[in-house]
């Protein structure tokens, strides 16, 4: 038999045959602002500082004034390219669900990329959680996704709506288990299913060795002497 060809994309976050994507979850875009004002406040801090040390060194800055505004060019072009990268970055970080699997997505750089899978048999608990005014006001917060034995659990920040998000995951969970118990005990052997019978271990039976015939004694009758035929003697 040939080797079956791979196909051309086979990446972890791809879907199963018989596997149906339920939903995709991205990040709140209030994740992406706190981004950009904290690259924007950190980069202006550094411009301003390095505009205190050239009025210190320099007592006429306007004959410097073409150097300055080459240098503010390159800088702007520099945050520009710096945001747009933060951005790619941001929207990559996904949670896909499915009837089957939980695929979490982290995009930890250009050259960072983390995919981590877990089968709904082997999801616990589902936990949301928010915190301070923004959160509670944007609706958004944190997505924790206990998992069993030694898996990592999933952790998804910035989650919108991460009640509505953890109830989904929960209902798949119990749906995969209704409706593929025997996947779902393969998946997790600690996963309770009244579903599915517990397996038997049937043992061959040796057959024991048939007994050797008895020989029976048989008792025969003596045949009976034949009537003598001879006349009597008379005296």
């Amino acid at each position: 038999m040939e080797p079956q060809p791979l196909p051309k994309d086979d990446r972890i976050e791809n879907l199963l045959e018989g596997e149906v994507k339920i939903i995709e979850v991205k990040r709140h875009p209030f994740g992406l602002i706190a981004l950009y004002f904290q690259v924007i406040f950190g980069i202006g801090l550094g411009i301003g500082l390095l505009a205190f040390l050239a009025s210190s060194i320099f007592t006429d800055i306007s004959a410097y004034a073409g150097i300055i505004s080459i240098v503010g060019i390159l800088v702007l072009a520099f945050v520009a390219i710096i945001l747009l990268i933060a951005t790619y970055l941001y929207h990559q970080n996904k949670l896909i669900i499915s009837n089957k699997n939980l695929t979490q997505i982290l995009q930890k750089g250009l050259f960072n990329r983390e995919v981590s899978e877990l089968s709904m048999a082997n999801v616990e608990d589902v936990s949301a959680e928010k915190k301070g005014i923004f959160q509670t006001l944007l609706n958004y917060g944190n997505l924790k996704i206990e998992t069993a034995g030694a898996i990592s659990n999933f952790h998804f920040p910035y989650c919108p709506r991460p009640s509505y998000y953890g109830k989904i995951i929960l209902d798949a969970r119990q749906r995969y288990i209704d409706n593929d118990p025997g996947a779902a005990s393969r998946a997790n052997k600690n996963l309770h299913t009244p579903n599915v019978p517990s397996p038997v271990a049937v043992s061959e039976a040796t057959p024991s060795p048939s007994p050797a015939p008895v020989a029976t004694a048989l008792s025969v009758d003596p045949e009976p002497e034949a009537p003598s035929t001879a006349p009597p003697d008379n005296a």
